[in-house]
């Protein structure tokens, strides 16, 4: 009994570090992506919350520094939205990334990516270990033709006729039951 109680403490506690170590990650929700790129001093693990990413949409970001590499205290991280390769737009305004007040070291941002295509978001970063830029490719995709729930009212629209049927059947079984001879 003290054999089991212990392999499973081991594994809860286990788990529980794991748990810890990916908090961060956690902040928005589990991330479509992830990169992790070393960039000036810094070792960033850079996070992107949608696959594709919809223009309609603001593209939810975050960054924090993984071991290897200095903290992000003081540091200045910026991020900009620059079109890819036969996307015709302009780049994106820049967004400061701020600290998450719930997760201390995990910065976070939204990019307005207007047009659908391939961009790269440039993190840029400036701080006391050095300064330099790293590039993560993002695909965003068109808005969807129609809004989702018109489509699910489409879609479930046949279920009007089933029940008005059922309905129907029920009332002239009942009518021919009653003027049946008995």
């Amino acid at each position: 009994m003290n054999r089991v109680f212990s392999m499973s403490a081991i594994a809860l506690v286990a788990l529980g570090a794991v748990s810890l170590g990916a908090m961060p990650a956690l902040a928005h929700g589990v991330p479509a992506t992830q990169a992790e790129r070393d960039v000036g001093g810094y070792r960033l693990i850079i996070s992107q919350y949608a696959d594709p990413a919809h223009v309609d949409q603001a593209l939810p970001i975050t960054v924090w520094g993984a071991d290897g590499g200095a903290t992000l205290d003081d540091v200045r991280l910026t991020a900009v939205g620059e079109p890819g390769l036969g996307t015709d737009a302009t780049p994106t305004h820049t967004a400061r990334l701020v600290e998450e007040p719930t997760e201390p070291g995990s910065y976070a941002a939204e990019l307005e990516l207007p047009v659908a295509g391939s961009w790269d978001v440039e993190v840029d970063v400036d701080g006391p270990a050095g300064s330099g830029s790293v590039r993560v490719a993002v695909h965003v995709a068109a808005p969807a033709a129609i809004p989702v729930w018109l489509g699910w009212a489409i879609g479930l629209s046949p279920l009007l006729g089933v029940a008005w049927f059922a309905t129907w059947n029920s009332r002239e079984l009942r009518r021919l039951s009653l003027a049946a001879p008995t």
